[in-house]
């Protein structure tokens, strides 16, 4: 099997080599530290960890993670805040009822299982992205065009970095995720993660995991958003599994919260994923 030592894509992520850097994203929170001299530090929702250099920012920051506005934030080096503003365009948001009308309380996703040929004949035809992008929309996409080439029925998995983790490492990633596969080899249903950005084929999900974790820890799988979130000292990661139809880390949260399923794609998810991850615009714009 072929894929890129973790030497390799280590170098190769955005997150060990930032410039001065403008990024458009919401604010998941805050974590203020624990200890005298620690950095507070910013979770957004494109998966990045940037940190705060002016405490007179604080009280909008912190009315941003309530409000779930789209920020246009400006990062140093050193991946501080230099600026931060609200973005001209704002999405329009659905309260976890309107959104529970577009999805079904669904609780029977049955995956596909494919042979590891299938597997890699589909991963090889996907599209790697043309510029760095984030890890949901990259995801959304290969997973849909799956579905709708190949009536492959992937699932997802979210690999959720501790806050220990983060801390220990100066690590700029708070979650990742990538579809992944059942196949059969050797008479057994394996899983193997699909993942077209950092592999070069099929992976196991510890060799996929060791690919981002710096210490090689083990990553417990976890049964609900709560399960990582509540444990921020506990270990290095976390994964949790989804089906395919999950976009982002908040649809986690509001499954477990409202017992919203999300059992289709909504089309402007698959919108927004196609311009961010490929330049494609599907509405033709």
């Amino acid at each position: 099997m072929r894929f890129l030592s973790v030497a390799l894509v280590l170098s190769l992520m955005p997150s060990l080599s930032w410039a001065q850097s403008e990024m458009t994203a919401s604010l998941h929170h805050i974590d203020y530290g624990d200890r005298l001299g620690e950095d507070t530090l910013v979770y957004l929702s494109n998966g990045r960890v940037v940190r705060m250099n002016s405490f007179s920012q604080l009280e909008e920051l912190q009315a941003g993670v309530q409000s779930k506005k789209i920020y246009e934030i400006s990062v140093d080096e050193n991946k501080e805040i230099l600026s931060f503003k609200e973005a001209v365009d704002q999405p329009v948001t659905m309260t976890p009822i309107q959104k529970n009308l577009e999805t079904l309380l669904f609780d029977n996703y049955n995956p596909s299982i494919i042979s590891m040929e299938k597997a890699r004949e589909f991963f090889y035809e996907s599209m790697p992205s043309p510029k760095e992008s984030q890890c949901y929309n990259r995801a959304h996409i290969w997973s849909h065009e799956w579905r709708i080439k190949h009536n492959l029925y992937s699932k997802k998995v979210w690999v959720f970095f501790t806050r220990k983790y983060i801390r220990e490492f100066a690590f700029d990633w708070w979650f990742h995720v990538s579809p992944y596969v059942h196949v059969v080899e050797n008479g057994k249903v394996r899983e193997r993660v699909m993942d077209v950005k950092y592999t070069r084929g099929p992976l196991k999900l510890k060799q996929w995991t060791d690919i981002f974790l710096h210490n090689d820890a083990p990553c417990p799988v976890v049964e609900k958003y709560t399960d990582h979130a509540n444990y921020p000292e506990f270990g290095s990661c976390f994964l949790m599994k989804s089906s395919m139809y999950y976009y982002q880390p908040a649809d986690l949260e509001w499954k477990e919260a409202f017992g919203i399923e999300k059992n289709v794609y909504v089309p402007s998810e698959i919108v927004a994923a196609y311009l961010e991850a490929f330049d494609i615009d599907i509405q033709g714009n």
